[in-house]
């Protein structure tokens, strides 16, 4: 069986857009968020988060998402570096995988 078959038999719901996300200025170890509409999400769902393209260095924490609502994902930038990071305009894929 094919990977593709082998994903497509666990998770059968894939959902995915691509937003541009302009984060809030986050201190050392601080996280911020932003919400995000896809339609068909569930609570229980699982998220992915990518950005789309790297314009700029890449950022010194990571992205990851939860869906906290029906039809809306909760997008959060966690900053692992030492000081503030004021993140430009992102442009973030996020894919929602449901059973």
């Amino acid at each position: 069986m094919s990977s593709r078959k082998q994903f497509r038999a666990v998770f059968s719901k894939v959902l995915q857009v691509t937003v541009t996300a302009d984060f809030a200025s986050a201190a050392a170890s601080v996280s911020n968020g932003v919400n995000v509409a896809v339609q068909g999400a569930v609570p229980g769902d699982f998220v992915l988060v990518t950005p789309a393209a790297l314009t700029s260095p890449a950022p010194s924490g990571g992205f990851s998402g939860v869906v906290n609502a029906a039809n809306q994902v909760r997008v959060v930038y966690h900053n692992d570096s030492g000081g503030t990071v004021d993140l430009p305009s992102q442009s973030l894929r996020v894919t929602v995988l449901g059973w």
